[in-house]
């Protein structure tokens, strides 16, 4: 094989590589942002039970509870999504998947 030759089957190689990194950041982002919207989700389920059922104590309790643990699991899933966000490779890949980072909930 001429010189040539062997630059052109690198850049093939190079090329395909950059094609899959592309396709595994682009499916990974995309997986991070779903269990993010997901877990947003279960909050404002949580959200609107707790609001419904203000004016029963116990079950108020349960309903804070389980609040508490869907904006455990919502925070989770933006800690994991930012870290994506703002990591090489992934974040040449965030914005033309359309995501960006997320801020945390406080219900405090």
């Amino acid at each position: 094989m001429d010189e040539a030759a062997v630059t052109l089957t690198a850049m093939g190689v190079i090329i395909a590589v950059l094609i899959l990194l592309g396709v595994v950041a682009f499916r990974t982002l995309r997986t991070a942002d779903i269990a993010a919207r997901a877990a947003l989700a279960s909050v404002e389920a949580a959200l609107t039970r707790r609001t419904a059922l203000a004016t029963q104590p116990n079950e108020l309790r349960k309903a804070d509870d389980q609040l508490s643990i869907a904006r455990r699991d919502y925070n989770d899933a933006v800690l994991h999504l930012n870290r994506l966000v703002r990591t090489i490779p992934w974040m040449f890949f965030a914005g033309a998947a359309g995501i960006k980072s997320r801020n945390p909930l406080d219900l405090s």
